[in-house]
């Protein structure tokens, strides 16, 4: 990973500095379940307890989905996409009543 940008000031260079790190942060930490996940499918050959498999049914779905919120995040998924500036003044004041354009 490269060192952070030597202009804290360069608003751009450090937002994409960020999201780069977080991407590849958030890569990392998906291949990171993978393994764990397939290391404790193979537990030497011995099959898994229903205490063990029970285990890992709880908490590889919660892992992937706090991978999956950071790399929304991270790819910029969940920001809003709406151009304000081509809405209507009733869609503006809709909007401002909680209603999302269409």
């Amino acid at each position: 990973m490269p060192p952070p940008p030597a202009d804290p000031d360069d608003l751009d260079l450090v937002r994409q500095w960020l999201l780069d790190r977080h991407r590849t942060e958030w890569a990392s930490a998906r291949g990171a379940i993978y393994r764990l996940l397939q290391r404790a499918q193979t537990t030497d050959g011995a099959p898994m307890s229903l205490s063990d498999r029970l285990k890992v049914a709880r908490v590889v779905p919660r892992a992937l989905e706090i991978i999956q919120e950071g790399e929304r995040r991270a790819w910029g998924l969940d920001a809003d996409l709406i151009d304000y500036d081509a809405l209507t003044d009733a869609q503006l004041a809709a909007l401002a009543r909680g209603r999302r354009p269409q």
